[in-house]
């Protein structure tokens, strides 16, 4: 059984439109439970899982805010991330993962919540994807869980409970035309604290 290796200190970093002005963010040492949580994850007493199998989507497949499959504003602000009136415009976030076997998703929610994600985006193993998140007028936040895997059971299921799951202990902010790049490799001065978690959480 592999070992996940998605725990631990990766980077992060603020950028412009034009990516200038990048700056780095100080972090606490790293969080080390998802390590082993690839293996536990196919040790709890659970119902079957029987979900089919699906091909591996392309890198950069997904849904985000100007993806023409999303349900559009009304979902937006259903989830209460703006207003009616103050929207802003968009945001990006840049995910960059490790090569090897191991696809990604990514998902950014409203800080707090796991369900419900604002957007998602698959990974493939060595790539970068971006994601167009909604900004309103005022700052706006989200959170950035992510998990990896070499088998695809869809949106829902993601890599099923033989993947490796886990979330950034940061919530990003964005404004208008400005961003975030993040490598979800582990870094000797990586910035952003991240750990592991349970299947039934990350799809709860």
């Amino acid at each position: 059984m592999p070992v996940s290796h998605l725990a631990g200190l990766v980077l992060a970093i603020p950028v412009a439109v034009l990516i200038t002005g990048c700056t780095s963010l100080e972090g606490p040492e790293s969080d080390n439970r998802l390590h082993s949580k690839r293996e536990s994850n196919s040790r709890i007493d659970r119902p079957r899982f029987d979900q089919p199998k699906l091909p591996m989507p392309p890198n950069g497949a997904g849904r985000d805010y100007d993806s023409p499959s999303h349900l559009g504003n009304t979902h937006l602000m259903a989830l209460g991330v703006c207003g009616t009136s103050d929207w802003a415009g968009s945001g990006t976030l840049n995910v960059t993962v490790p090569p090897g076997r191991d696809s990604y998703f990514a998902k950014v929610t409203q800080p707090g919540s796991r369900r419900d994600p604002v957007a998602w985006v698959v990974v493939r193993p060595g790539g970068t994807a971006r994601i167009d998140v909604p900004v309103c007028e005022r700052e706006t936040n989200y959170s950035l869980y992510y998990g990896a895997g070499t088998k695809w059971y869809g949106e829902k299921y993601v890599f099923g409970p033989d993947g490796a799951y886990g979330q950034a202990n940061k919530v990003f902010s964005f404004s208008e035309g400005a961003g975030w790049s993040v490598s979800l490799s582990l870094q000797v001065n990586g910035n952003l604290p991240t750990k592991g978690m349970g299947y039934d959480s990350f799809i709860d």
